[in-house]
């Protein structure tokens, strides 16, 4: 069993929010700016922990396209009700 707690970035333009993107779910997260441990907000899987860091700037394209694709599936299992063979076979 693996115990050690992810680091991951925090981006933030104002300082008021910090966009996260999620090692466990692949979501974009928002937390306070302050850097330290932080809880995931997940949606159907189990609250973990993971460790913020700051880089100050706009959060990169790469990790929302990643999101749009994750959202997407999502989206396409939900509708089929999980019997659809595309989702099953990962496409």
């Amino acid at each position: 069993m693996n115990d050690k707690i992810p680091i991951v970035p925090g981006f933030t333009k104002t300082f008021e929010q910090a966009a996260v993107p999620c090692p466990f779910c692949g979501h974009i997260h928002r937390h306070g700016t302050a850097p330290g441990a932080r809880l995931s907000h997940c949606i159907g899987i189990e609250t973990k922990q993971y460790e913020l860091r700051f880089v100050v700037g706009p959060l990169p394209e790469v990790y929302r396209l990643l999101e749009r694709q994750i959202r997407k599936r999502a989206d396409h299992a939900m509708h089929n009700g999980l019997k659809c063979r595309h989702y099953r076979q990962g496409a």
